[in-house]
């Protein structure tokens, strides 16, 4: 283990001091600014997941949609000799995105509940912020080490919604047994309480970009990362006729999103160009902690109750970009 990681620390090292000892051979100038304005779509869900003892042992999921946010975002980009710096800003547009699944399963595995309510986005921000390197240009290619920080916050509610509930408790005749919230016996409600959500996702990527000048106005980048670390942290409230009960979630992830981009700019003039960009994350769940107040004033951790989180976020965006120096 120990020589692996010694090769890895000298690959890694010869590959940013060759980087390093090459002058600068893609700008003439020292210092490029660019300042952009975008709009797009973000698709995609998020879901959360309740266990009992173990993660083998599911009892509970909500799935929210987002189909889709419409976004607006600014951003700016920095190249300084052969470092370059981006950040990005985008805003959600507060609307139906449509619908929120919420299942619960007994020990045995029969899904007793489902209910499906309207999803409507109450906030949404997604920023990012970027550090790569330009290594030396081998024709029209060029290959870029990178390194990115992406925070995103979502608030959603849940309205509207019905239902099919097979637990036994809900019986109109009392008996003794679940039946599957799709069987005849199980009571449907065709109203059932609101659902606010509200979730913190934090991610750093690694990973590489390949950069590819077909002609000299036209420019494509695609690029793969993988997350070392990520967390999340949501709470979710439920409605209730007295006391609303509140679910906190706490995970982290490790080395479990891959993302991939691919983005095309044209340059127009010297001094502005448009562009689109996609991006795309997903991977494994997360795992981690639950704490509510259903039986306690405070938030109390729950020890046999583990949680976890799952993400998938595609984005597209167009967007034009202007040079200020």
């Amino acid at each position: 283990m120990v020589e692996r990681n010694n090769r890895i620390a000298f690959i890694l090292s010869f590959i940013l001091l060759t980087a390093f000892m090459h002058k600068p051979a893609f700008s003439k100038d020292r210092l490029k600014i660019d300042f952009s304005v975008f709009s797009g779509i973000k698709y995609g869900e998020i879901s959360k997941s309740i266990y009992l003892g173990s993660t083998n042992t599911k009892v509970s999921k909500l799935d929210w949609e987002e189909k889709n946010i419409y976004e607006f975002g600014i951003g700016t980009d920095i190249t300084f000799f052969n470092f370059f710096i981006s950040a990005q800003f985008s805003a959600g547009l507060p609307l139906r995105t449509g619908n929120m699944y919420d299942s619960d399963w007994n020990l045995s595995g029969l899904k007793k509940t489902y209910t499906i309510s309207e999803c409507d986005l109450k906030q949404s921000f997604d920023t990012q912020l970027e550090i790569s390197y330009h290594t030396p240009q081998l024709s029209i290619f060029r290959f870029e080490p990178a390194v990115q920080a992406q925070y995103m916050f979502q608030n959603f509610n849940a309205h509207d919604g019905y239902g099919w509930y097979g637990a036994k408790e809900y019986a109109k005749i009392p008996r003794d047994y679940d039946v599957a919230w799709n069987d005849p016996l199980a009571r449907k409600a065709k109203k059932i309480r609101d659902i606010d959500y509200y979730r913190h996702t934090f991610f750093t990527f690694f990973g590489f970009e390949f950069y590819y000048m077909p002609i000299e106005k036209f420019s494509i980048k695609t690029g793969l990362f993988i997350s070392p670390f990520a967390y999340m942290y949501s709470l979710d409230t439920h409605h209730k006729s007295s006391a609303n009960v509140h679910y906190c979630d706490v995970q982290y992830g490790y080395f479990s999103k891959l993302k991939t981009t691919l983005k095309a700019e044209y340059r127009i003039k010297k001094k502005f160009k448009i562009f689109s960009e996609f991006s795309i994350i997903s991977g494994s769940s997360d795992y981690g902690d639950l704490y509510a107040d259903e039986y306690s004033d405070i938030l109390t951790k729950f020890e046999n109750q583990p949680t976890s989180s799952s993400i998938l976020n595609i984005d597209f965006n167009l967007g034009t970009a202007f040079s200020i120096k």
